[in-house]
């Protein structure tokens, strides 16, 4: 069994990583099997990277390639698969002069879709942790395979057990740390379904333009960092959302004033969301999940003004009692520059337009709330927002809301409650409800054209 060193280190993790890599390379073992990210290579300084080099060339290391910022690679587009594991071969040729044939995948991350595209691209076996492969095996699909070898914790570090080999050893299907598929991840919170909806929305922008640059490529592909896709590390998520959107204004270079609405199923779940996009903010939102508003972006500075699911709606009775607009799945269509969402349930119709102005830049929302009950009602109308920022907490009464963490102002043509708690706010607008008739709320949503500090 021959050791395996792993630095799979992030983004906010390589500078210091690649400092641990230079003291600790001199007490690498012989015939060492070693990974090291993509992010790491970058920050790893040259004395460091010619020492790799040497050893390498001297048969006294193996390093090992796979997806070039350690991305879930079965989660990916077929394409960014493949230009992933080609980029990181190339990365470490580049860097140390060898040319790659094993690949390492995080997490442990496998799916048999994945074999035919590491044969394509050179590599002839993939490491797996012996929770998902007790023994060698050789994984062949169609006329194109490689070997899976499983790797066990040992000390500070693992082991990598190479043999015997046997022809009907049993491998799996799909593997990855903490979910029965890699595909799954995406339906295991609402943070990582619409970072995986923005990244293969994105992707597609960047295979459908003409000529995107580079550097569109490598935002891309820091976008797709794994562990951001599991929604459970806010600054993780925050990240690769912030590199997609980079990614984005950098393939959509238009010059002139535009906007727009399109009806999309983004993350390929059978349902249709909505994409509302202008030269200055994008907007999303997911009728079939309550209506709620998952993006709005200010495309200058790379700036997402919310972090989670927005718009989720709520009619509080005075004297007790509510009903929840945000469990119901809503009708979306569109008009011109804006978008209608609808429905209706236990005698309450619920009607919100959303209004993107690309030029101000800002957004219009109005909410007409009918009641079909026999008797009037009184109450309150909440809406809530799941912030970018957070900021102390607050409450009161008010016809404009200022968000200066954020570059946002909230104005509507009454006063209306408010109360924030970190990153979550909820407006609410104070309503006599008549049978048979409606009230509508307005809120505008007014962006700064520039960042606010810090």
């Amino acid at each position: 069994m021959r050791p395996l060193l792993v630095y799979d280190a992030g983004p906010g993790e390589a500078e210091a990583a690649a400092r641990r890599v230079g003291r600790e390379l001199p007490a690498w073992p012989e015939g060492a099997w070693v990974y090291l990210s993509g992010f790491l290579i970058e920050a790893l300084d040259e004395p460091a990277a010619e020492a790799i080099a040497e050893r390498a060339a001297g048969g006294r290391l193996e390093l090992l390639g796979g997806g070039l910022y350690s991305p879930y690679l079965p989660l990916l587009p077929e394409r960014d698969a493949a230009w992933q594991l080609s980029d990181m071969a190339d990365l470490l040729e580049e860097r140390f002069g060898v040319e790659v044939q094993g690949a390492f995948l995080p997490d442990g991350a496998f799916d048999l879709t994945l074999v035919p595209t590491l044969a394509e691209e050179g590599y002839t076996y993939a490491l797996l942790p012996q929770a998902a492969l007790a023994e060698p095996a050789y994984a062949g699909l169609e006329d194109r395979g490689v070997w899976l070898l499983p790797y066990r914790p040992e000390g500070d570090g693992y082991r990598v057990i190479e043999g015997p080999r046997r022809p009907r050893a049993p491998f799996p299907a799909a593997y990855v740390r903490g979910a029965a598929h890699p595909r799954l991840l995406p339906r295991q919170n609402p943070a990582a379904a619409d970072l995986f909806a923005k990244m293969r929305w994105v992707s597609d922008k960047l295979e459908e333009a003409h000529r995107p640059p580079e550097a569109a490529y490598q935002r891309l592909y820091r976008g797709q960092w794994g562990p951001a896709y599991r929604g459970r590390d806010p600054a993780a998520w925050a990240y690769a959302w912030r590199q997609l959107l980079a990614a984005e204004n950098l393939c959509d270079p238009r010059k002139y004033a535009w906007l727009e609405i399109e009806l999309y199923d983004m993350d390929a779940d059978g349902f249709a969301e909505v994409v509302v996009e202008s030269h200055t903010l994008n907007l999303y939102l997911r009728p079939a999940e309550g209506g709620r508003l998952f993006a709005l972006d200010v495309r200058e500075g790379e700036r997402p003004l919310l972090g989670g699911r927005s718009l989720g709606a709520r009619w509080q009775r005075e004297g007790g009692g509510a009903f929840d607009f945000g469990a119901l799945p809503f009708e979306a269509s569109k008009y011109r520059d804006r978008v209608h969402l609808y429905a209706e349930a236990d005698g309450y119709a619920l009607k919100t337009t959303l209004r993107l102005r690309p030029k101000a830049p800002g957004l219009d929302l109005e909410w007409r709330l009918g009641l079909g009950r026999s008797r009037p009602e009184a109450g309150t109308f909440w809406v809530e927002f799941a912030l970018a920022a957070e900021a102390p907490d607050a409450e009161g009464e008010d016809a404009t809301l200022a968000l200066p963490e954020l570059g946002l102002t909230l104005a509507a043509p009454r006063p209306f409650r408010y109360r924030r708690r970190g990153r979550a706010l909820a407006i609410g607008f104070p309503a006599q409800l008549a049978p048979g008739a409606g009230r509508r709320f307005r809120l505008r949503l007014s962006v700064e054209d520039r960042a606010p500090a810090g």
